[in-house]
């Protein structure tokens, strides 16, 4: 199923997917939830509405409402000397619906979008150490580590590198 392009009238759908995600893989995201620009609603309909901002999901056709089953955004630096870079953000998927492609439709959205932004040159984004699973993916679709921050992340005790990627366009 392909990834669609969100608009501020999907912000409810958006703002259920990233609750959940927050929740549900917390080494995947930076905030904790109660600490995310998507909880609030004017927010979240602001990015949805920015043209250097893209946020592609791919809903469930069957389910009431047509919830969001996968997410992940893209955003274009808004001063002149980044706007050559873009960065990939918030990418999930329901763990319900997992290894159907969803998150690779996503990523091609998100790829896609990139190339059509002028000037844009290289897609970066970061990966848990802890969820290797998206790093494979990254990585089948040409994105390179270029280097590892350890200790990036913690939650309680326990911590995580992260992993920071680029693809080159």
């Amino acid at each position: 199923m392909p990834a669609l392009r969100l608009t501020p009238d999907d912000t409810a759908r958006l703002r259920a997917i990233r609750a959940e995600a927050l929740v549900t893989d917390p080494w995947s995201f930076g905030p904790f939830p109660g600490e995310d620009l998507f909880e609030s609603e004017d927010r979240a309909r602001e990015i949805l509405a920015n043209p250097d901002h893209a946020v592609f999901g791919v809903e469930d056709t069957d389910a009431p409402g047509r919830p969001l089953v996968a997410m992940g955004g893209i955003m274009r630096s808004a001063r002149a000397k980044q706007a050559h870079l873009v960065s990939i953000w918030g990418v999930y998927t329901r763990p319900d619906a997992r290894r159907q492609g969803h998150a690779r439709a996503v990523m091609l959205a998100c790829i896609d979008q990139a190339r059509a932004w002028p000037g844009v040159t290289r897609i970066a984004l970061s990966v848990s150490e802890r969820t290797p699973h998206a790093r494979v993916l990254y990585e089948s679709l040409g994105f390179a580590t270029w280097g590892i921050e350890p200790d990036a992340v913690r939650i309680g005790t326990e911590s995580a590198a992260e992993r920071f990627m680029h693809l080159k366009l």
